[in-house]
């Protein structure tokens, strides 16, 4: 039987390996933020995770306004 997209259980575990790879780092800061969050509440500082792949680009998100001061 003939595959006509080309794609295989190779191809698939190839991709689901680089993106676990890229997944790595994002578990590591959140593993760390739990770890630190008694010191952070204790210090009064706050840390905001805004994670948006694949989200909407910056110019959508911002409401700049020109001429003002603040851009």
């Amino acid at each position: 039987m003939s595959n006509p997209t080309g794609l295989n259980r190779r191809h698939f575990m190839q991709h689901m390996a680089g993106l676990s790879a890229l997944a790595a780092p994002a578990l590591s800061l959140t593993h760390s933020l739990r770890v630190h969050a008694d010191e952070l509440k204790r210090n009064r500082k706050a840390a905001i995770l805004l994670w948006m792949g694949g989200g909407p680009s910056t110019i959508d998100l911002w409401d700049l306004k020109p001429g003002q001061p603040t851009g």
